[in-house]
């Protein structure tokens, strides 16, 4: 009797260590990825649906696809119709995987496509390719890149450009310090209309804030790449005006 009690306390275990090591099939995660620090074309994926169908609408929390080569996606609409459907395929860019956020009967107003790390690291944006399929009977829109963090959006971290119906745009805001330091970007319309066909996202060039270690009992921290620090330092200042301090006795070994 104990010996089967034993064994089915082992499945049991068993059971709940899968369930916790796979992912959510509605669209969580199992295990926090970073992007790369440079550039994301996700040509490494193949034709892919990746979220179920269902309602996209900005008054709950979108659709989201997770881990997208490190990237969580979530698309954006002012209605609630349930045919918004997230995929990987060949899209505006010829010969060119991107990220399509569809509306599948053209019901959905679509207006923003939003992209984050998968395991919250900051990141500066450099550029990012943006692209529309208005399926409205409308030939082009002004569509908006914003930088955000902590769900706000960051003072200066915008740039407009016009886009053609089926068209990417490449919107390059490496020369806009705002765009440093983020923890997310929404390609947005500007309010003045909805895509009714698809939201595309290609080409994300972004540098990743590394992790830092800055304590040898195991503490860590996020820090941008244009951080620097001596070796010998006990404190160092972060471009946001905020720091970190070693530990009490300690000094920074570089990194």
């Amino acid at each position: 009797m104990r010996k089967k009690v034993k064994k089915m306390i082992a499945c049991v275990l068993v059971f709940l260590l899968m369930m916790a090591l796979l992912p959510d099939l509605s669209g969580g995660k199992a295990f926090a990825a970073t992007p790369i620090s440079g550039i994301t074309t996700f040509d490494n994926l193949s034709i892919l649906q990746l979220t179920s169908v269902g309602s996209c609408s900005s008054a709950g929390s979108g659709l989201t696809a997770y881990n997208v080569d490190g990237w969580d996606i979530t698309l954006l609409s002012t209605n609630s119709v349930p045919d918004c459907v997230i995929w990987s395929d060949y899209g505006m860019i010829p010969n060119s995987i991107s990220i399509d956020g569809r509306s599948n009967t053209v019901s959905s107003n679509l207006v923003a496509m939003t992209a984050k790390s998968n395991d919250g690291r900051l990141f500066t944006l450099n550029s990012v390719d943006v692209g529309i399929d208005l399926s409205n009977g409308r030939f082009y829109g002004t569509m908006q890149l914003i930088g955000y963090k902590n769900g706000l959006p960051v003072a200066g971290a915008v740039l407009s450009k016009i886009v053609g119906d089926y068209t990417m745009e490449t919107f390059n805001v490496s020369f806009n310090s705002a765009f440093q330091g983020i923890d997310m970007f929404k390609a947005q319309t500007d309010g003045t209309f909805s895509v009714n066909g698809a939201i595309s996202i290609d080409n994300i060039n972004a540098t990743i804030a590394p992790n830092i270690s800055f304590n040898r009992n195991g503490g860590t921290g996020s820090a941008p790449n244009s951080m620097m620090v001596t070796s010998g330092q006990s404190s160092a200042a972060l471009p946001d005006s905020t720091g970190i301090t070693a530990p009490t006795g300690k000094v920074f070994g570089g990194w």
